[in-house]
């Protein structure tokens, strides 16, 4: 029987992945404060909420997780989903009946999405149901799949792809400049 073993160059430097500290946690949560308030906001409707939401995701990360050093702004991101979610879990549950007609739609560009958090197009998204909101993110901004996302939210795929359908319809209306890359998504 033939053995493939890997050897290790003694030259090359070996990297190790570690589990960040709670200081480094909190740290990534520092670094990253104003995006993950942005996202909080969106996510959540209100500043109120979203300052919960953001607080409630770093005593999470920093008390009940172990996190690799090298995905802390990741998992930033992550934890305040989560928390949003939970945080708005009854509003998503009442809002689930639309279709797609599409059936499929891809993540933002990265020129749409920065333009997303200039105000009058902030605003528009605050002014999304719940369920649009966190498509829009989780797909469009995040990049997570529409089967991850839905997943995270509770609800089935094709609730999921109806949500995401009606966000970017409304970004088209936000954003004309934009509607023609919009619509190849």
């Amino acid at each position: 029987m033939l053995r493939l073993c890997h050897k290790v160059n003694p030259f090359e430097p070996q990297v190790r992945s570690r589990h960040a500290s709670p200081d480094e946690v909190r740290q990534a949560f520092s670094e990253n404060d104003a995006d993950l308030k942005w996202l909080a906001l969106i996510l959540t409707g209100n500043k109120e909420s979203a300052e919960a939401c953001v607080v409630n995701a770093l005593a999470l990360s920093t008390n009940h997780n172990q996190v690799f050093e090298e995905w802390l702004s990741h998992w930033a991101h992550r934890a305040t989903i989560r928390c949003a979610i939970e945080s708005q879990r009854v509003s998503i549950r009442e809002a689930r009946t639309r279709t797609c007609p599409h059936g499929h739609h891809s993540s933002l560009s990265p020129l749409v999405k920065e333009r997303i958090k200039t105000e009058p197009v902030t605003r528009a998204v605050i002014a999304m149901d719940v369920i649009a909101r966190f498509a829009l993110v989780l797909r469009g901004i995040e990049g997570y799949s529409s089967r991850e996302s839905a997943v995270l939210l509770g609800i089935n795929r094709a609730e999921f792809e109806a949500a995401y359908c009606s966000a970017i319809a409304t970004i088209e209306q936000s954003m004309p400049e934009f509607a023609e890359s919009l619509e190849e998504t």
